[in-house]
């Protein structure tokens, strides 16, 4: 028989879901409670806004850790950098 996990153990798989909120947000949500199962733990950009460091820095952290990375690219982006200052 086997044992469901416990709630602070690793889940047996993370997926990242990537893609512009503007375009394609309900879409992700959906995606994201579509695959949200005991044992999977899905995230999205949007989960990583809080706590001290950068984004780019909390993202790659967990990116590096996961399973899976879905990204749908679109026509639209969310955000840009100003290189002229």
């Amino acid at each position: 028989m086997s044992q469901s996990p416990s709630a602070d153990s690793r889940p047996a798989l993370r997926i990242f879901l990537s893609c512009v909120s503007s375009e394609f947000g309900e879409h992700r949500r959906h995606l994201k409670a579509d695959l949200s199962l005991p044992d999977v733990a899905v995230h999205e950009q949007a989960d990583f806004v809080e706590g001290g460091g950068t984004l780019i820095d909390k993202l790659d952290r967990y990116i590096q850790k996961c399973d899976a990375v879905t990204h749908v690219v679109g026509s639209r982006y969310d955000l840009t950098t100003d290189e002229h200052g």
